[in-house]
């Protein structure tokens, strides 16, 4: 029956992909894809100034949201065909043995899929931490599928409802939450979704590195439903729980090495203080940018009102071309790459002890007179390798963990972290870590004072 669902999609066109080959897309996804403010994720940067320090990261967030497509598919097609084979009770749970509620979920997963980065800002991630305060992309993106007039009456001629997609991406905190839908949002925003399935080879693919790199087929076949609650789960076979292992060593070391590498996150101190000056001085593509998008003073993460006419235009482009007028703006001058901060001490332990050293530096530096944010500056990032860390915020972790099941899939054996070291040792701590910057003129007195 799933083959039959994707020809009734008619994926009647198709895009050449260097990880997956072509990608076919129905009609009205590709309308979805013509709409101005999705062009607008070509102009948005994947790895915003990755490219900095590997060339090839020139890869944009509209070839990524097409390959989650792709990615979102295959794991539908492999849990479906897994159910069909070994547990058609629970294809009737989540009513997938009715060709048309299957097809509904099949159109909800690709449009979520599709959409799941459409709120990206510029250079995503830097830009999102000034501007945003506690909201995220995801917000943006929920406000965008469920505002946007063309884009929500394409979902509606589908017989999906804009907020089932969106909700899929984030949940609203205001509505409760469809329990069968619980794996379609598992596929797109879980602990081991198509998301990251599909960054981590792209990224890797386009920087020309390994650090991504896992093996996706087995990835696919490894990704079970247990059979007590709609979740997913992993099967016991001892050669499905490596691929696992590696997925989330991969995530670590291409974090490490891709968007928080120590060059990278130099350029992020100098785009955000950038981006700061831009807006505290209501200058450029920043001016009157409360006007633009409004946060709701009630829910700090939800997003009351977004200018769409304005937002297709503030994109990673309409910030590289102001800085051509803003000549003598130190900033300007990191990000055009004539001058750079220096890295003088960094830190990497999920040990609380040896974390300290983090804060002992900085007091060092603050009784000596530097000045934080003009002298020196910080940057420190935790970890987050997988959402089952018992020590991040409730929000973030589910209220299930993910266990191994038998080959059959009828009895649970352990909680994953148990039946694994690797994933044990991730959720039981998050490795933190820190780099200490300064400008080229502080560099040297830095440098000395960090040493002793």
């Amino acid at each position: 029956m799933i083959y039959e669902a994707l020809r009734a999609l008619e994926l009647k066109h198709r895009f050449r992909d260097p990880l997956y080959g072509y990608i076919e897309l129905s009609e009205d996804e590709t309308k979805i894809i013509d709409t101005p403010i999705f062009q607008r994720l070509r102009r948005i940067h994947q790895l915003a100034l990755t490219k900095y320090v590997y060339p090839g990261a020139e890869h944009s967030r509209f070839q990524h949201s097409i390959g989650v497509v792709q990615a979102a598919t295959d794991i539908f097609t492999c849990l479906y065909n897994d159910m069909a084979k070994n547990n058609r009770d629970e294809l009737k749970k989540l009513e997938w043995d009715n060709s048309e509620t299957l097809l509904c979920a099949l159109k909800t997963l690709r449009f979520a899929a599709l959409l799941h980065d459409i709120g990206h800002l510029p250079f995503s991630h830097a830009s999102e931490e000034v501007l945003l305060d506690k909201a995220r992309h995801e917000n943006i993106g929920r406000y965008i599928i469920k505002k946007h007039v063309r884009i929500s009456e394409i979902i509606k001629e589908n017989n999906v409802t804009p907020s089932r997609v969106a909700n899929l991406i984030k949940a609203d905190p205001q509505e409760i939450p469809n329990s069968k839908d619980n794996i379609l949002k598992s596929i797109i925003s879980g602990h081991f979704d198509a998301d990251r399935a599909d960054y981590l080879r792209r990224d890797s693919y386009y920087c020309g590195v390994k650090y991504g790199v896992y093996d996706y087929n087995r990835y696919l076949s490894s990704i079970k439903i247990r059979t007590t609650m709609p979740s997913l789960a992993f099967n016991i076979v001892i050669d499905n729980i490596p691929i696992l292992e590696e997925f989330i060593l991969a995530r670590y070391h291409y974090n490490l090495q891709v968007p928080f590498h120590r060059t990278r996150m130099g350029y992020d101190i100098a785009l955000e203080q950038y981006i700061a000056y831009k807006k505290e001085n209501n200058k450029g593509s920043f001016a009157n940018f409360k006007n633009h998008v409004t946060i709701n003073k009630s829910y700090s993460e939800e997003i009351d009102f977004l200018d769409m006419d304005w937002f297709v235009t503030f994109d990673d482009y309409s910030i590289l071309c102001e800085l051509n007028n803003d000549a003598s703006n130190f900033w300007v001058s990191c990000l055009k790459r004539n001058n750079h901060l220096k890295m003088v001490k960094e830190g990497l332990s999920s040990d609380k002890e040896k974390q300290k050293e983090y804060w002992v530096s900085l007091e060092k530096l603050r009784k000596e007179g530097f000045k934080l944010n003009n002298d020196y500056f910080v940057k420190q990032k935790n970890l987050k390798i997988h959402k089952l860390s018992s020590n991040q915020n409730t929000d973030e972790k589910d209220e299930e963990d993910f266990h191994v099941i038998s080959r059959s899939g009828e009895n649970l054996v352990l909680p994953l972290a148990e039946y694994s070291p690797i994933f044990k040792a991730f959720s039981e701590t998050t490795p933190l870590l820190w780099r200490i910057y300064s400008n080229s003129s502080k560099e040297q007195d830095i440098k000395t004072l960090l040493r002793q």
